[in-house]
């Protein structure tokens, strides 16, 4: 009972330091810039047309930016998933815990997918209410969620192959970049940001699904990965 209160306190400490409120402030930061200088437009929009059409021009700018610059949270929220042993200087005690199963990684996947989704709304909300757009936060709050899943797949399956949680967050970062500067060069049907920035012959549903399964698949590889090298 002792080895696992204190491996939870090692993974409290890790999981929350200051990279996830870090680039949970950079979000919102970001959308709410957008928004502002957005402005000028919106008003324009509403006087011509009218405020609904402002405002979903508004949730259209917000979806854009938030798929982009909300999916790498969960990297960073759920990346420390199968290193944070070592991370923590704790694979001895981890290993010592009867049974080793991927029982461990998969709640510390858990934890860090719920701060993920709990999290994300806030930033479109908070940036809708200083920005006075008024937007509807749902579409936003889901727009990240697939490329989100992609993300951390992979940087589960690279930071367990190279049991290095720095590697793994430059694998996923390097994928996001790519889709960012080049859209679709690198993952083809499995583009990141379709919802936001369409990407000409690739279809957004069967683009969520496959991003979906793909970070499942690669999780759950990370995970079966995790509970080989136990062994």
């Amino acid at each position: 009972m002792r080895k696992e209160a204190a491996l939870l306190r090692h993974e409290a400490r890790l999981m929350l330091s200051w990279g996830f409120p870090g680039t949970l402030f950079l979000a919102f930061f970001i959308l709410a810039v957008v928004l502002r200088e957005s402005r000028t437009e919106l008003l324009v929009v509403a006087e011509g047309i009218g405020p609904g059409a402002a405002r979903l021009l508004a949730g259209a700018r917000a979806v854009r930016v938030a798929e982009i610059t909300l999916a790498p949270l969960a990297v960073i929220a759920a990346g420390h998933a199968t290193t944070l042993d070592d991370e923590a200087r704790a694979g001895e005690v981890v290993r010592s815990l009867p049974p080793w199963r991927p029982a461990i990684p998969l709640r510390r996947l858990a934890a860090g997918w719920a701060a993920f989704v709990l999290a994300v709304p806030v930033v479109p909300a908070l940036a809708g209410l200083v920005t006075s757009t008024g937007f509807d936060v749902a579409p936003v709050a889901v727009a990240p969620l697939a490329p989100a899943a992609f993300l951390t797949g992979l940087v589960l399956a690279a930071a367990t192959l190279l049991r290095s949680y720095p590697a793994g967050v430059a694998a996923a970062m390097a994928v996001w970049a790519s889709d960012l500067l080049r859209p679709g060069v690198l993952t083809g049907p499995l583009y990141l940001f379709q919802r936001g920035n369409p990407m000409e012959g690739v279809d957004l549903v069967a683009n969520r699904l496959a991003l979906g399964l793909a970070g499942a698949a690669l999780a759950a590889f990370a995970l079966w990965l995790y509970g080989r090298q136990g062994q």
